[in-house]
């Protein structure tokens, strides 16, 4: 046998193998279903045809109409679509010119706009040498415990207790500067000389 012929044998045998069972072909429409009778298989696939046919007919009576579809903005008019296809290729036209004027790698380096390799990897350097550095510092740092040890960091207590004081030193500022004497009384007890002020 030649190789042609072998290949021809070896790619209907595969087929074969890995056809579809005739269920799912009776299910895709492919096949007429075993179940029924012959007599009954024509009038069967007949109906199923009128059937599909009156779906399509009730799909297509539901569908809007161009005004509606054009409205939504959906559909565009040929003139619309023209329009459209001729921006997109003003924009390509603009983008080209401004690829051909552009600079060279070199010039845009020399003038800032973009980074040397060098300048690159010396600014990927800072940033991984101030992680370093973040990291380093993070290990170092006190605990919580030597903080709160320390006085720097407050437990809720504390805080709501130092806010309690405050509350209260606030409360006797008030009543003391309602409560002191006037210019009068503190010239009667001598505090003040008469017109002093």
């Amino acid at each position: 046998m030649s190789a042609q012929k072998e290949s021809v044998v070896k790619k209907l045998e595969d087929h074969l193998q890995h056809r579809p069972d005739p269920r799912t072909l009776e299910q895709q429409g492919k096949l007429p279903s075993a179940h029924a009778a012959p007599s009954i298989q024509s009038a069967m696939a007949e109906l199923d045809e009128h059937l599909k046919k009156d779906q399509l007919k009730k799909g297509l009576g539901r569908r809007h109409s161009f005004e509606e579809l054009h409205g939504q903005g959906i559909l565009k008019t040929p003139l619309e679509v023209r329009g459209s296809e001729l921006q997109k290729a003003k924009n390509a036209d603009a983008v080209q010119k401004g690829i051909k004027r552009r600079g060279s790698r070199e010039k845009l380096e020399d003038q800032g706009i973009i980074k040397t390799p060098f300048e690159v990897r010396s600014e990927a350097l800072e940033r991984q040498k101030n992680t370093d550095a973040v990291k380093k510092n993070m290990k170092r740092r006190s605990s919580i415990e030597e903080l709160k040890k320390h006085g720097i960091i407050k437990t809720p207590v504390e805080v709501r207790a130092q806010g309690l004081q405050k509350a209260r030193n606030a409360e006797a500022l008030k009543k003391g500067i309602k409560n002191r004497p006037d210019q009068h009384e503190l010239e009667q007890k001598g505090v003040l000389k008469m017109g002093e002020k």
